[in-house]
């Protein structure tokens, strides 16, 4: 009887390098595609922040105009002409558009203890029909540097309302 010999092959150093660096790009690529998303998310976070801002900046300008009508001034009395930044301080005065602060709770205003990113300005018009044009802004940065126009390192929302008359 004659033995046979039987050579067993395994894969080489060639194809196991190829094989490192298919399974290395798969990896990377993974991951960039994670980091992406997470920045991304997070900037639909700001715009979701940002556009819940520029509303509220309208509606504490409609409660300013509701005021109006409940202490019986006349219709856009505390809001026509006005631009600045608005807070829910009781007081309906407007200030100057500056960055907004949170306070304990998580709510935007004026006199948080925490900085923000986001800057708000209302402003507000009278149109020729007796009508006013509100119109809320906030900007943010991702650094937190001090916006100016909207740009692409600068994002902003904007919302515009126009309020009328109501009756008592």
């Amino acid at each position: 009887m004659s033995k046979q010999h039987k050579t067993k092959q395994g894969f080489t150093i060639y194809e196991t390098m190829i094989a490192a660096f298919v399974l290395v790009v798969g990896i990377v690529a993974a991951l960039g595609l994670i980091g992406s998303s997470i920045r991304q998310s997070q900037k639909n976070r700001d715009f979701i922040i940002g556009s819940g801002l520029a509303q509220e900046g309208i509606e504490l300008v409609r409660n300013l105009r509701d005021n109006d009508l409940v202490n019986s001034r006349p219709f856009g009395d505390s809001i026509t002409g006005k631009s600045g930044d608005i807070f829910y301080d009781n007081t309906g005065s407007f200030s100057a558009a500056g960055k907004l602060r949170l306070s304990s709770g998580y709510f935007y205003g004026d006199a948080g203890t925490i900085s923000s990113k986001f800057y708000r300005e209302v402003s507000t018009s009278s149109l020729s029909n007796g009508e006013i044009t509100v119109t809320s802004k906030v900007w943010w940065t991702a650094d937190g540097s001090e916006p100016g126009d909207c740009s692409l390192a600068k994002q902003c929302v904007a919302t515009e309302d126009i309020l009328v008359g109501r009756e008592q």
